[in-house]
């Protein structure tokens, strides 16, 4: 079983789906409102979650693979938080 360095790695070899910079620059405009969104909330964004956004704005996951990806990481973060508590 891939960890989820290795997992996110094999997506980001992927050719991007969004050709147009002015797409890629669109979305990750989207992602990064949203990730303001949160930190207002109290929630931050950590290199993990930049790198899927990254691969959301620049098409190299469909939205189940996002969501899937999303899900490992949750499961990832919540192993590592209840090994240092």
């Amino acid at each position: 079983m891939l960890n989820i360095f290795d997992t996110i790695a094999n997506y980001e070899i992927r050719i991007a789906t969004r050709s147009s910079t002015s797409d890629r620059n669109d979305s990750m405009r989207l992602i990064e409102n949203y990730v303001a969104i949160n930190r207002l909330e109290g929630l931050y964004a950590d290199e993990i979650d930049m790198r899927i956004y990254q691969l959301a704005a620049d098409g190299k996951v469909s939205t189940k693979e996002y969501i899937d990806l999303c899900k490992e990481v949750a499961y990832f973060k919540a192993s590592n938080q209840e090994k240092h508590e």
